[in-house]
Parts: structure tokens; C-alpha cells; sequence
């Protein structure tokens, strides 16, 4: 039966909202649609503080000629420790944000200051 398998946990599942379920959360070379790695955990890990330890993991078994120039993430993935943890590697990255007033505060000062 749905949301009885070994694991599943109630966490963000818009489709069957309150019901145990798993995330999926895969790491892939986007022009190459290559899939490096997938890691299936309970339904109430799906955040980036759970995807980050499988990222550094997969980037640790690259050698130094299979590492990615760039990695690329969405909005969820503009927090500090992850940041930290791609600067820590020396690993260039390209994340989007949320384009909170903080943010927009923060901009405006960096940029009417460059001019």
C-alpha cells in the first residue's frame, strides 16, 4: 500500500498531502543528461541540508579530470552551508535565489556603491 514501504515518512508530498512518502534526489550533468548518482530517502528529507552530503560525496569519487567546471542548483540551494561546502572544495557554482527584500536590500547597496 502507498506510503507503507520501508522508510516512508510524512514530509512535502503535494500530491498525496499527510501521507508518508520518499524524495528522490538525483545528481546529473544537465548537457549530457547523464545521471551520476541517485539517492532515495524518507519523504521529510528533502532540502537541501539532505541532498548536500550525497552531492559532496558523489564530487569526492570524481577524479581531478571528472570534477564539473560549474555546479548549477536552484533557489533551495542558496543557504550558507551549502555555499560553504562548495567553497571548501574550491568548486565553482551558479546558484538562483529567491528574490527576497534581504537580498534586494543587499544588491542595491553592492551595486549604487560600484558605481
Amino acid at each position: 500500500f502507498y506510503g507503507t514501504q520501508e522508510g516512508a515518512e510524512i514530509g512535502y508530498n503535494p500530491h498525496k498531502p499527510g501521507r508518508p512518502s520518499h524524495a528522490f534526489h538525483t545528481y546529473l550533468v544537465a548537457n549530457l543528461r547523464l545521471e551520476m548518482d541517485a539517492v532515495v530517502t524518507p519523504g521529510n528529507e528533502s532540502s537541501s541540508a539532505s541532498l548536500r552530503p550525497g552531492l559532496i560525496e558523489v564530487l569526492e569519487k570524481l577524479s581531478p579530470n571528472q570534477q564539473p567546471t560549474l555546479i548549477r542548483d536552484d533557489c533551495g540551494f542558496g543557504n550558507e552551508p551549502f555555499i560553504l561546502a562548495l567553497e571548501e572544495r574550491s568548486q565553482a557554482y551558479l546558484l538562483k535565489l529567491r528574490k527576497s527584500p534581504a537580498l534586494q536590500k543587499l544588491f542595491a547597496r553592492h551595486f549604487s556603491s560600484a558605481d
